[in-house]
């Protein structure tokens, strides 16, 4: 993810609204399990009062990630 989508500028645009945060779930297992995280990578969206807004569970590639991006921006 991080070479095929973080870098792309398609994702930079898409997610100019949010604040990125990278978390390790094998680390911070208290965070994944707080938010019943399943698997890797799991892409969480918060709204500016800590709601959950949208969530990506598992790879996708750029363009349907991208999309997955903007409908959660949508949210905000």
């Amino acid at each position: 993810m991080e070479s095929e989508v973080f870098s792309s500028p398609k994702f930079k645009e898409a997610a100019k609204n949010f604040v990125l945060c990278r978390v390790n779930g094998e680390v911070r297992t208290d965070l994944f399990s707080k938010y019943g995280c399943t698997g890797f990578p799991t892409i969480i969206f918060f709204n500016s009062k800590g709601d959950e807004i949208d969530r990506i569970p598992g790879y996708m590639p750029l363009d349907a990630f991208v999309d997955e991006v903007k409908k959660a921006a949508s949210k905000l």
